[in-house]
């Protein structure tokens, strides 16, 4: 048997305090133990933080002779952590954070000098993107290790001058777990060093100081990895060409240096908020599409999908209490609550994929009134905290964990209740002396709640689709078509039930302003060093749009025209009824792979406004002869760009005139024959538009967004919707603004939600915020662009 302690180093009680409180309450935490309570806030710094670690080590010094040796006690800051998860969880991540941290020290520094040394990590502390106070020089920010991580897991720019982008390697004091005597050895190390030379009014700085000088001496063992280590720059130190300076402890002989301190690195068990906040998602798991095989047994995963762990599925259900002691409030009796931690939101860090135990509120406390109403026991906080407080006692876990059964502690006395705290002096507080005060302000404003499914609780079984992120884009055979025998035909809307075979439409238009009539010619792109340039073969070479070069891609240009040559002398063999080469005005690729010959064939026109060729024109060119897409339809073109020096970032409104680009388009498109409506026609814009992927994927996500948006549709409307034929086939981009802003303007004010989730941006999502000209950047994409 083992025991876990649960201390709060507090003062006096707010309501930040008390949603700490309700929050271990009804996660069945051990009745915790307040620090200091009651005590004179010392104006003095040095006064303050010394009491704060003093009474911490004194009360340490208390629990050992009465504890056993086994015992873990776990330390919160008082006024800015919350639980979201039970105590179960938290002791089994610690004792597998433990055992991977000794892993990493065995590979960097061998099993013998791990056993030598006495390497074990028992004292584990919450991480920091930031070593608090600032100063690089220090052990405690140079000489600490790196995460583990993957180098660009925040960005491309890890590790930059942007907090955001460093890894969570420094210690963070507000959050500790450890077995009783080591933490003792931390602390009375930490008081040493405030006794010593007291330089900062920050505990902080003591911890991680202890922390750096442990792996200072660590990496004494490898002189290799102490010299590369001590090089690395961070911040400023960008801009220093010389070796950054760095402090180099001196121990006196025999002098301990090892207190078994390791940082929870990926957030497992206390997650903080500063320079984090952007890579944290409120989700509810059961909304996520899971991992699963497709028809050919390849796995495939939703981008945005998350699977509950192991040890938090094996927890006691979050709503375990109700089970045990039903509400008694008219509001609440008839509700049905979620029956696992499927159902229910949790905050999950997205780098590590793993909902944390514990929210450390550093830096933005404002969101500690922004994020109250987004946890999983919110809206039923008061009732699951009565319903908590006539839980049996049990142990935390019904199975052993680390080989023990593990208890709450909790005091003997007969005088103390459930759901408040003991003060170190002894006093027991409730919870009406304590929080009844601030309960306006922990909990919602009561409601009658209607009969039926907890809101929380999802209301949809999702039909799973073939995951779009996973298209397949490798070589010719996908390059070209869309196999409508992917999409089952009880999933199709009747105008798609018959299925289409989509080919390239490989002839290049031009249409000119002025012109009567079109003509269609060739396109050959070319590179040049330095630049990126495109030609229009024999109509524009002699007008010199754009320079050649020796290695013109107009080599391929033919091979492929001999290639489709060859086959439509096959087709027109084999299938001369059917031949799509043998009608006029349209040739096309064969698919790489054979569909059912029902299939009716539909093409995939490109068409591209744009007035005049310059090094983005021919990008767009470029990167879409590259990537395999039909040659575009240019409307309103007029050769070269007669002034060179023209800013090429121009919008498309000063290039050419928007009422000349719709009339071509639409003069186009009617030009197109009326059999040919299950053609389908990319407009884009031709100074201002790359092609990353195959035409292939585009066509996927297309048929995608439109079988999903017609399953809201439906689901809003009902019958309604087929009756009416009300269904999406044209997807225009997104934007994040109406511009310009006309509250009148149905555009503007009528639009959809986004089906982004409503915190995806964080818990600004929506708002106005920045400069100006970026305003918008927390803004979900709604608008039409």
């Amino acid at each position: 048997k083992a025991g876990l302690h649960y201390l709060i180093p507090a003062t006096s009680s707010n309501r930040d305090f008390c949603k700490l409180l309700l929050s271990s309450t009804i996660l069945d935490y051990p009745t915790p133990v307040l620090i200091n309570w009651g005590a004179h806030e010392e104006a003095n710094p040095y006064k303050q933080h010394l009491a704060k670690v003093e009474t911490l080590l004194a009360y340490l010094k208390r629990l050992k002779p009465i504890s056993k040796e086994d015992d873990l006690v776990l330390i919160l800051d008082g006024y800015d952590v919350w639980f979201q998860l039970r105590p179960d969880v938290l002791l089994k991540r610690y004792f597998e954070m433990n055992a991977n941290l000794d892993q990493r020290t065995i590979q960097a520094y061998g099993q013998d000098a791990f056993d030598r040394g006495d390497h074990r990590t028992t004292v584990i502390f919450g991480p920091d993107k930031i070593c608090w106070p600032i100063d690089f020089s220090r052990p405690a920010c140079w000489a600490v290790p790196h995460t583990g991580l993957s180098p660009t897991a925040f960005g491309p720019e890890e590790n930059d001058e942007r907090e955001t982008h460093n890894e969570p390697r420094w210690l963070n004091s507000g959050t500790i777990m450890g077995p009783i005597q080591d933490m003792i050895d931390v602390f009375q190390a930490t008081l040493d060093l405030i006794h010593y030379n007291h330089t900062t009014d920050s505990d902080q700085f003591y911890f991680a100081n202890v922390f750096g000088d442990q792996e200072y001496a660590r990496l004494s063992l490898d002189g290799e990895l102490l010299e590369n280590q001590s090089k690395e720059r961070y911040r400023e130190e960008f801009h220093v060409e010389e070796d950054p300076p760095r402090q180099i402890p001196e121990f006196d002989v025999g002098q301990r240096t090892e207190y078994h301190i390791g940082i929870d690195y990926f957030s497992a068990m206390f997650q903080t908020l500063a320079f984090y906040k952007q890579f944290l998602a409120w989700i509810r798991p059961s909304d996520s599409w899971a991992t699963k095989e497709d028809e050919n047994g390849d796995v495939t995963q939703e981008r945005y999908g998350f699977k509950v762990a192991e040890d938090i599925s094996k927890s006691l259900t979050p709503f375990a209490a109700f089970e045990a002691s039903p509400p008694t409030s008219i509001s609440n009796a008839s509700v049905e609550y979620p029956k696992s931690w499927e159902d229910v939101s949790l905050c999950v860090n997205t780098v590590t994929d793993l909902a944390p135990v514990t929210l450390h509120f550093t830096g933005e406390k404002a969101l500690r009134e922004l994020w109250w109403d987004k946890l999983w026991f919110y809206e039923d906080g008061e009732e699951l905290r009565k319903a908590s407080l006539k839980m049996p006692d049990r142990p935390i876990s019904e199975e052993p964990i680390a080989g023990k059964m593990w208890y709450k502690i909790e005091s003997e006395d007969p005088e103390a209740g459930k759901g408040g705290a003991w003060a170190d002096n002894g006093g027991w507080h409730s919870w009406t002396s304590l929080c009844k005060t601030y309960e306006d302000q922990i909990f919602p404003r009561k409601t009658i709640k209607k009969k039926g499914p907890h809101r929380r609780r999802p209301s949809l079984s999702f039909t799973y689709e073939t995951a779009i992120f996973f298209a397949d884009m490798d070589g010719p055979s996908s390059d070209v078509y869309l196999n409508p025998a992917t999409i089952g035909a009880a999933e199709r809307p009747s105008y798609q039930k018959m299925g289409r075979l989509v080919d390239r439409h490989l002839d290049i238009s031009f249409f000119g302003t002025d012109a009567a009539a079109h003509t269609r010619r060739s396109v050959g792109c070319v590179a040049r060093p330095g630049a990126v340039a495109s030609t229009l073969h024999d109509l524009l070479r002699e007008s010199g749009l754009c320079d050649f070069s020796v290695f013109s891609l107009g080599v391929s240009f033919f091979f492929s025209a001999v290639a489709g040559l060859f086959f439509c002398i096959l087709q027109a063999f084999f299938q001369p009824s059917g031949s799509t080469c043998l009608h006029k005005g349209r040739k096309s690729t064969k698919p790489a792979v054979s569909l059912k010959e029902t299939l009716p064939p539909a093409y995939l026109r490109m068409v591209y406004p744009a007035r005049q060729a310059d090094a983005n024109f021919c990008k767009i060119i470029l990167s879409g002869a590259i990537l395999n897409y039909p040659e575009p339809m240019l409307i309103g073109f007029e050769g070269k760009n007669k002034h060179e020096n023209t800013d090429s970032t121009l919008d498309l409104a000063e290039r050419i005139s928007q009422k000349t680009s719709i009339l071509g388009i639409d003069k186009h498109l009617r030009n197109i024959s009326a059999t040919r409506d299950e053609d389908l026609v990319v407009i884009a814009d031709g100074l201002n538009t790359w092609f990353q992927l195959r035409p292939q994927t585009l066509l996927d996500r297309y048929f995608e967004s439109n079988r999903n948006a017609d399953a809201r549709i439906r689901k809003e409307l009902g019958i309604m919707a087929d009756t009416l034929k009300i269904h999406q086939t044209i997807i225009f981009g997104a934007q994040r603004d109406c511009s310009p802003w006309n509250a009148e303007d149905p555009a503007c004010s009528v639009v959809p939600e986004s089906s982004l989730p409503k915190d995806i941006y964080g818990p600004l999502t929506d708002v106005e915020a920045g400069e100006k000209q970026d305003r918008f950047t927390k803004h979900r994409p709604r608008y039409i662009s």
